[in-house]
Order: C-alpha cells, then sequence, then structure tokens
C-alpha cells in the first residue's frame, strides 16, 4: 500500500512548515517529483488530463471496445485489453509515441511555475511525455531545446 497522499488530501502545511519548505528549497534539499496529475493540457474538447485523452486515442487506433472498460480511461486498461485479446505489446508502444508526435501541446501552467523555481536544479518525473523537459526549456532557455 502507498503512502502518497493524493494531493487534494494532503495535509495543510502551518506556517513554520512552509518557512522549513522554502528553506529547503532554498539550500537546494528538495527534488520536485512530477506525476500525471499535473498534466492537465487543452484539447479539442475543453482542459484534460493528458493521460486519460491519451487513453481514448489509444483506443480507437488499437480498436479497444472502450464500452468494457471503466470510466475514465486509463493507459493501462487500454494496454491490458489490447493485450488479453492477443494483441502485441510492440502495437501499444509504437501507437503512444505516434499519438504523441501527432500532437503538440503547450506545457501545463503548473509545469511551468515549477520550471520558474530556480532553486530546484533536478527534476524527477514518472511520466513518459515532454511536457517538463519543454516547461523547462520554456522558462529556463528561452523555449531552446537544451541538449545534453
Amino acid at each position: 500500500m502507498s503512502s502518497v497522499l493524493p494531493f487534494e488530501s494532503a495535509p495543510r502545511l502551518d506556517e513554520d512548515a512552509w518557512d522549513d519548505l522554502l528553506n529547503f528549497i532554498e539550500e537546494k534539499r528538495v527534488i520536485p517529483i512530477v506525476g500525471p496529475e499535473l498534466l492537465t493540457v487543452e484539447t479539442e474538447n475543453g482542459p484534460r488530463l493528458l493521460y486519460e485523452w491519451m487513453a481514448e486515442k489509444l483506443a480507437a487506433k488499437l480498436g479497444v471496445d472502450t464500452s468494457r472498460l471503466p470510466s475514465p480511461l486509463t493507459l493501462n486498461d487500454v494496454v491490458c485489453w489490447f493485450l488479453a485479446t492477443r494483441g502485441r505489446r510492440e502495437d501499444t508502444y509504437t501507437r503512444m509515441r505516434s499519438i504523441l508526435r501527432e500532437t503538440t501541446f503547450a506545457p501545463p501552467k503548473a509545469l511551468r511555475q515549477l520550471a520558474q523555481i530556480t532553486d530546484f536544479d533536478l527534476f524527477i518525473t514518472t511520466t513518459f511525455d515532454s511536457l517538463l523537459e519543454n516547461a523547462i526549456n520554456a522558462e529556463r532557455f528561452v523555449g531552446a531545446v537544451r541538449r545534453t
């Protein structure tokens, strides 16, 4: 069982805790870990979480019957259904890559704001998209793609 609390149910910080956190950030003792919850993107139907939007696109590309899956769709549910019907795992990777390549989303506001905190010099993401990288490039390198 995970000990990580969902963002909306995280305990509120008192003034001392905020001071501690800000000091730790300034001392570069905090590493932000970014997950899919911050990836709200602007789609043709309004703002959506990126991976819910991708799950719908992937289901359509793979011919997955979404009426048999829980809502909201997840990439995991779509891929598991596809593999259970004897689909090839490699097809899921190439289709997801195509979906991301065919679409350009602006980095979400939350990621841009995070990238503006210059005391963060290391970020960890649990996602496979490039939105955090794009936000950092836009905010710190005036949109330039930084190659290391």
